[in-house]
């Protein structure tokens, strides 16, 4: 199997608990075969994922520009996949037979902070929607903060809270939206 990144000989080891991978002698990228992850994720117990990782926790490793990666296993072009939201961490998965592929040093970044019995998680299209849903949620909270500042973002906040749990919200927004509420 040659590697899909600098097209050297790759070498089949067992990473942490025993987890079959091919890794490749000259970059020291990972690559997992979807077949042989499957028969191995059969037999493991799922983890939760952790709902907070700040980006400072995480040593994102540095790659510069690269070329398209072709699959070791079936030869199409893979796929980048961002992993978590805020954060510039992807790894790169084949459309075809889902092998995935780890850069150097993303294997163990990827451990450290999520469990590969979890890693085709990642790739799901309602993953991926979540992901999209809040790096665009922290986009307009950060407009928003830039915009009203920081003490009357935090009050429109709470007040927005407070409307949205009462009973009488569209008539505390009609006052509120009304220049003179006194008036018919």
């Amino acid at each position: 199997m040659k590697c899909p990144h600098c097209q050297s000989k790759m070498k089949r080891e067992l990473m942490e608990d025993r987890v079959p991978v091919y890794r490749c002698v000259s970059c020291a990228g990972t690559w997992v075969s979807s077949s042989e992850f499957a028969d191995w994720v059969e037999g493991q117990s799922s983890v939760p994922v952790k709902e907070e990782i700040s980006k400072e926790s995480v040593n994102i490793p540095v790659l510069g520009a690269r070329k398209p990666l072709l699959c070791p296993d079936c030869g199409r072009i893979v796929r980048r996949f961002k992993i978590w939201p805020n954060l510039e961490f992807y790894l790169d998965r084949c459309g075809g037979c889902n092998g995935i592929w780890f850069d150097q040093h993303e294997w163990e970044v990827f451990n450290e902070h999520w469990s590969v019995k979890n890693l085709n998680m990642f790739f799901t299209d309602e993953w991926q929607q979540k992901l999209k849903k809040e790096e665009m949620a922290s986009r307009f909270s950060a407009m928003y903060l830039e915009r009203f500042g920081e003490d009357d973002y935090n009050k429109i906040q709470e007040i927005r809270k407070w409307i949205y749990a009462n009973s009488n919200k569209n008539q505390l927004v009609a006052y509120l939206l009304d220049s003179n509420p006194y008036e018919s």
